[in-house]
């Protein structure tokens, strides 16, 4: 935001560039007015949306310091699970309009797609895993565990073919 102060009768002719810095291309501007009440409610969003994300880093961290110290499997099964949610959530979080993020973020949708794909596979992995090892699935339910492994090799061969698919764009 560029505030600018004219006094009055007096004009002025500003010009603006935007380009884009990957391609330098010329890029056509977004001129809007914003009132002071939504800045500051978009200020207000936007610091709910880092206490959110602040949020989700926390138990990641707890569970990365407790798997480092016992090297527990079914701590590790948990601790995908939860890097791959928090993945998915921020990939999404430019979905939401009341998390509308920055233009600068909006522009990277290839980036914004991969954490998508990444953090849904590492989810749901990480989710079937965990049950799996938690539920003691292998021993108890056999038929159920191959099952889960036959819906994960096809959800990671879904997920491999949707990586392959956002490398060509």
């Amino acid at each position: 935001i560029m505030l600018l102060h004219i006094p009055p009768g007096k004009t002025v002719a500003v010009y603006f560039k935007f380009s884009d810095p990957l391609t330098q291309l010329a890029l056509p501007p977004n001129i809007q007015d914003i009132y002071e009440v939504d800045y500051f409610k978009a200020k207000g969003r936007t610091k709910f949306k880092f206490l959110l994300l602040g949020a989700l880093f926390l138990p990641f961290l707890f569970f990365l310091i407790q798997y480092s110290i016992q090297k527990d499997l079914l701590t590790f099964y948990y601790l995908v699970f939860l890097l791959g949610s928090s993945m998915y959530l921020i990939s999404i979080l430019d979905q939401i309009p009341f998390f509308a993020l920055t233009p600068r973020v909006l522009q990277m949708g290839e980036t914004i797609g991969l954490f998508y794909t990444v953090g849904s596979l590492l989810s749901f992995v990480g989710l079937v895993m965990f049950i799996h090892m938690f539920l003691n699935i292998r021993e108890s339910h056999h038929k159920i565990y191959r099952f889960g492994n036959i819906i994960l090799t096809f959800f990671v061969f879904l997920v491999l073919i949707m990586l392959i698919d956002l490398s060509f764009f």
